[in-house]
């Protein structure tokens, strides 16, 4: 399934590239999709949450998260699944919990404010004991608990600037502007490592024993 930058989503074959479908959507995409069963999920640049089903690129609905007060960063967090919810972020740095069946908000929730100009939740956005774990581009770490009726934090851990994060074998790992990876234990919050790799991180790739990790000047380590 492919994003353009005019808005339209187009589902090909992968062995023929044949174009199966095509969905218009209000603005472009560069979130990664999230399919759970047959409905891909889709969110805009204009923070517009679609439900397509993934059969026909049909719109079942959609939700309007509200557009950016300002601007927001590229490579936001793709949406998560839970407890038959679909869960984004958007830029204010708060977490929307959206209805899969009807569209409808169920919460939002603003984990922690700071007066950065970024607020974005970046990389990847994980569900673990029912606790939601995530990085924003401010510099927080922090665990949504999702078990209440009521969001509160588990944890939450304020770092420098953050610009991706990955979780592999049980260990949250978070990149920065200032090239430091961190490695945080998502069930507790606590910071298990820190090392330095001398350009700001762009992304990083979890293998079985190693982290490669590239930088805005083409290192990678």
């Amino acid at each position: 399934v492919l994003g353009y930058r005019d808005g339209r989503v187009v589902k090909v074959e992968a062995l023929t590239g044949k174009k199966q479908w095509t969905a218009n959507l209000d603005s472009f995409t560069e979130r990664a999709f999230l399919l759970n069963g047959t409905t891909l999920y889709v969110v805009s640049g204009a923070q517009v949450l679609y439900a397509l089903d993934f059969q026909t690129g049909r719109t079942l609905w959609l939700y309007d998260g509200g557009f950016p007060d300002g601007l927001a960063i590229r490579g936001g967090a793709r949406p998560v699944m839970h407890d038959n919810k679909v869960l984004f972020g958007v830029a204010s740095g708060e977490i929307l919990a959206v209805n899969v069946d009807s569209g409808k908000l169920v919460w939002r929730y603003n984990p922690a404010y700071n007066d950065a100009r970024f607020h974005d939740v970046v990389g990847e956005m994980i569900v673990r004991n029912n606790k939601l774990v995530l990085a924003r581009y401010d510099g927080l770490v922090a665990a949504i608990d999702l078990a209440s009726n009521t969001r509160s934090l588990a944890w939450q851990e304020q770092l420098p600037s953050l610009t991706t994060s990955v979780f592999r074998g049980s260990r949250y790992y978070v990149g920065g502007v200032d090239g430091a990876v961190y490695a945080v234990d998502p069930d507790g919050g606590r910071r298990l490592w820190r090392t330095v790799t001398g350009t700001p991180v762009t992304n990083i790739v979890a293998g079985e024993t190693y982290l490669f990790v590239s930088g805005s000047e083409g290192r990678v380590t």
